[in-house]
């Protein structure tokens, strides 16, 4: 669990936490987690294979406005790594359930106009909420390189 802020809020209480451990024989893997102005990012790395998810902890924001705290934060983490929005395979936002369809309609154009049609597979997925309160949207890309070197491999 490498943001608890972002860990979804089913509603109930939850006295344990269940940490997730990855282990990937014979590979590296890198976790950063960066707070940067309130928007929050987690860049988990192993050879070819990337994980970003991203979050923004700013209450005064919107659901679209989040999004968009998130995104600008990707270009900059995808910019450094030498990724791309073309190297996404897969995008899945969480978003607090009971916005309403134009925030739904402004997050979505927002991720999208990143990508080139058709873009990667997608899913929106509403939500209770999140550990951290002031959050109305979590947003993950698994990213596959597809070209350049095997970053991460020993």
């Amino acid at each position: 669990m490498p943001d608890p802020g972002a860990v979804i809020d089913g509603g109930s209480r939850i006295d344990d936490m269940v940490l997730l451990h990855i282990d990937v024989p014979e590979r590296t893997v890198t976790t950063e987690v960066l707070d940067i102005d309130g928007t929050v990012s987690v860049l988990r790395r192993c050879g070819e294979y990337t994980w970003l998810q991203g979050r923004s902890a700013d209450a005064s924001l919107d659901l679209v406005g989040q999004t968009e705290s998130v995104m600008a934060r990707f270009d900059e983490v995808l910019d450094a790594t030498g990724l791309g929005y073309g190297d996404v395979a897969k995008s899945t936002t969480h978003y607090v359930g009971g916005s309403s369809a134009d925030e739904l309609h402004g997050n979505m154009s927002v991720r999208n106009q990143r990508y080139s049609k058709p873009g990667p597979a997608s899913t929106g997925l509403p939500v209770f909420g999140f550990a951290d309160p002031a959050s109305k949207v979590v947003v993950d890309i698994t990213l596959v390189r597809r070209d350049g070197p095997d970053l991460g491999a020993e």
